[in-house]
């Protein structure tokens, strides 16, 4: 799905979906190592994922679009941007050394512990193409590669309805800006600054700094802490003494895990995450040949109806949320049974 989409916005957050199921596969494997595993990719992804956000957020505020098709070659002035979208996208495969392939090892780890080695084949598929989704729109947007392509309702590619209606309030709208001298440059519309203020470029690289840091070593040990606390929250005895115990109270110390040593820094551990990257680069040049273009438009029109069943609308998602809890409670109870 983030495949088949040109809405910036729409894409990253099918690539939010796709990891949320990531997750949820280290919550499901009922380990200790799986939750921990599962606990970083969190930390890790959420860094990568809101810089990428706020990075398409200056793309939108400078170029009054977040249409992959109607950017393309427009990304040029906005380097620094384009810098973060790539490796943004890049940590979402795993680059090492961010803390989100130390995430990834810990759960593949738990994953061949738990006999289930079938499960680091579905994560490195979530994370290539959901990673080459985002490098295929920066190639387009920030080196104009790919097909002159234009937007078509009926495939299910043209803009959010409300972005030309966006747009034009920004111009109804517009700010009165001051030049150096203090002089009125006149208004100006959203979208037309000619420079992007440090308050939206930092913040992003600020937050994959973050993210490697971790990575490398400011949180030393940082698999051991997270296996010790998942350890502590799957320990029923410790976890009830903590919540319902007296104050004051002896709590019962959590289990221990047994963590190979940095299973992230291990040779197989950096191979397999280089490959995800370099995966996820060859999606996104297959995505941008010429002969792609009907395959994803093939895509977004077979799946259309989704968009028809979900607007994104507030009603939809309350709708929906409401529909899914229902659905798992009866699963549940199912198998309870």
């Amino acid at each position: 799905m983030a495949l088949a989409q040109i809405h910036l916005k729409r894409m990253l957050a099918f690539v939010t979906m796709s990891h949320l199921g990531i997750y949820l596969i280290g919550v499901g494997l009922l380990t200790p190592l799986g939750l921990a595993g599962a606990s970083l990719l969190v930390i890790g992804d959420a860094l990568a994922k809101s810089a990428l956000f706020l990075g398409v957020g200056v793309v939108q505020h400078q170029r009054a679009s977040v249409s992959e098709i109607k950017l393309r070659g427009r990304g040029r002035g906005l380097a620094v941007t384009g810098v973060t979208i790539v490796l943004g996208a890049l940590v979402l495969a795993d680059l090492p050394p961010f803390v989100s392939s130390v995430g990834h090892a810990l759960l593949v780890y738990a994953a061949d512990q738990a006999d289930l080695p079938w499960t680091e084949i579905v994560i490195a598929l979530s994370v290539i193409l959901s990673s080459g989704a985002v490098l295929r729109a920066a190639g387009r947007i920030w080196l104009g590669w790919g097909a002159d392509e234009r937007s078509r309702p009926d495939t299910g590619t043209e803009d959010d309805p409300g972005e030309e209606a966006e747009n034009r309030s920004d111009t109804a709208g517009a700010e009165v800006t001051f030049g150096a001298n203090g002089g009125q440059d006149g208004p100006e519309r959203s979208g037309r600054l000619r420079r992007v203020p440090l308050t939206m470029v930092l913040p992003p690289l600020a937050l994959l700094a973050i993210a490697l840091g971790l990575g490398v070593g400011l949180a030393s040990g940082i698999e051991e802490h997270a296996a010790a606390a998942a350890a502590a929250f799957s320990d029923r005895t410790a976890y009830a003494a903590a919540v319902l115990g007296t104050h004051g109270g002896p709590v019962p110390a959590g289990g221990t895990v047994a963590v190979p040593a940095s299973p992230a820094a291990s040779a197989g551990g950096v191979l397999t995450d280089l490959g995800q990257v370099l995966a996820a680069l060859c999606v996104a040049g297959i995505a941008l040949d010429r002969r792609a273009v009907r395959l994803r438009r093939a895509l977004a029109a077979g799946t259309g109806w989704l968009r028809r069943l979900h607007s994104g609308l507030v009603g939809d998602q309350v709708t929906w949320l409401a529909a899914g809890l229902a659905l798992l409670a009866a699963l549940g109870e199912a198998a309870l049974h």
